[in-house]
């Protein structure tokens, strides 16, 4: 597999995730790697769309989440995740959760309840910590819980 793309992705984040995923056995690491290259690419559409417009970003990342579990993915990226998502049965609903919190970001500046703001740390956080879970490999469906909680 051609993980340059989210090799750079994640390097190019400044984050200490990247330095990380190096303790995890090769897939686990591809894996990993290609979803927080997702996560990044996702979250900058919004926070950091330059031109283009967020919202048709969004929508742009929905459709190709789609042909990737299609069978059809059209980036680097995703062709990436493809394998990931192959390997690990990683869930769709993860990644059109994790969507749906990017594009709260597009109206809501503030959240009047403790609820809303669940919700979205839900879709922004808990997702990913679920799709990880399926990644890292977890016993008890039980532990989800703790994920999104």
């Amino acid at each position: 597999m051609d993980n340059r793309y989210v090799n750079t992705v994640t390097r190019q984040s400044g984050s200490n995730f990247y330095f990380s995923f190096f303790s995890l056995p090769k897939e686990k690491r591809e894996a990993i790697t290609a979803v927080y290259a997702f996560c990044r690419e996702a979250d900058d559409a919004v926070d950091d769309p330059g031109e283009i417009d967020p919202a048709s970003q969004v929508q742009r990342w929905r459709e190709e989440i789609a042909q990737t579990y299609d069978g059809h993915p059209t980036t680097p990226l995703t062709k990436s995740l493809a394998v990931a998502i192959e390997r690990f049965d990683l869930t769709k609903a993860y990644f059109d959760g994790i969507l749906e919190g990017v594009a709260m970001d597009l109206n809501v500046t503030r959240y009047p309840t403790f609820e809303s703001l669940s919700t979205y740390c839900g879709h922004v956080a808990g997702e990913v910590g679920l799709l990880c879970m399926e990644i890292f490999g977890y016993r008890s469906e039980r532990l989800k819980s703790y994920a999104v909680s």
